[in-house]
């Protein structure tokens, strides 16, 4: 059986891994928010969320991991958002109108 610090270690290195992914992620989730700028498109997407969380539950091999991965992806989807709302905001912001 590992140690504690072995396992510590482990998810140290996982952790490594999750960064460069989630900032990815990030990054496209602000081209996602540019395409929608231009398409005047709404930031949040209901329906694709709910089908995305509910395709990640699924992926899951044990039943305990469901909720978990669930939560998971909701707080990745809501930073997400966050971003864009942001850039939206700072578009709006900018916008030749705010400047009169």
């Amino acid at each position: 059986m590992p140690t504690l610090e072995e396992l510590r270690r482990e998810i140290d290195d996982v952790d490594s891994e999750l960064l460069p992914l989630f900032l990815k992620r990030m990054e496209l989730a602000r081209n996602v928010a540019s395409f929608k700028m231009k398409a005047n498109l709404p930031v949040l997407n209901a329906a694709r969320e709910s089908e995305i969380l509910k395709k990640r539950a699924d992926a899951c091999r044990e039943e305990w991991q469901r909720p978990y991965a669930a939560e998971f992806f909701k707080a990745v989807m809501a930073l997400s958002r966050a971003e864009q709302q942001k850039m939206l905001d700072e578009r709006k912001e900018s916008a030749p109108e705010n400047h009169a």
